[in-house]
């Protein structure tokens, strides 16, 4: 059976810290400890790997058994990225999608409220980086970004209804493909979680 991109299953969302904002990895470390011991994401969370020596990438990773939560500072932009990496999530890619951006967002405001960054800490609630991580169904170039614009188009009306919305990509004829989603309004991150469907544990 051939496959296409609506079979895509390894991928990522990235959410941006605020500008001027700092996220340093070694501060994530025990936190994503701690998360673990308390199994603060509907995740099986495994072990953090620490990449803190690393520049321009993942600093700080928490691995789990059905997709990875990381401190990034690819692009020049430090934030967090949420990715999957098993198939077994069923649904349609938009559906997909929405899964990822539910641990995404839970993850966000849990760093948002840690008393180690005493406020200090904020993300941008209305800017999202798409990642594609699967070269056979989504290689680099224009086509898979092309391809995967619907189902980013549906996902941006589950967060942003009545809101237009930008969807963008650069796309690389090397690396994965890449695609920047924003609104024109902020939100707060409360909103996302209740538009995803997703309580934070307390």
């Amino acid at each position: 059976m051939s496959q296409s991109v609506d079979d895509l299953y390894r991928f990522g969302l990235k959410l941006f810290v605020g500008p001027g904002i700092s996220l340093n990895g070694d501060d994530c470390i025990p936190i994503f400890h701690r998360w673990i011991q308390a199994k603060s994401l509907d995740r099986l969370l495994i072990d953090v790997a620490d990449y803190t020596h690393l520049v321009g990438g993942p600093s700080v990773l928490l691995v789990g058994h059905e997709g990875n939560l990381s401190v990034d500072h690819s692009d020049g932009r430090s934030g967090i990225v949420c990715t999957s990496k098993r198939p077994e999530a069923a649904g349609l890619l938009p559906d997909r999608i929405v899964g990822v951006a539910r641990t995404l967002f839970v993850a966000a405001s849990l760093l948002e409220s840690d008393e180690a960054f005493d406020g200090r800490l904020r993300f941008v609630p209305n800017e999202l980086q798409f990642q594609a991580n699967d070269r056979l169904l989504s290689p680099p170039g224009n086509n898979s970004a092309a391809a995967l614009e619907p189902s980013l188009q549906t996902f941006m009306e589950t967060l942003y209804p009545h809101q237009s919305h930008h969807i963008s990509s650069s796309p690389s004829q090397t690396g994965r493909v890449k695609i920047g989603l924003k609104a024109p309004e902020q939100v707060s991150l409360v909103s996302l979680l209740e538009r995803v469907g997703q309580t934070i544990k307390s």
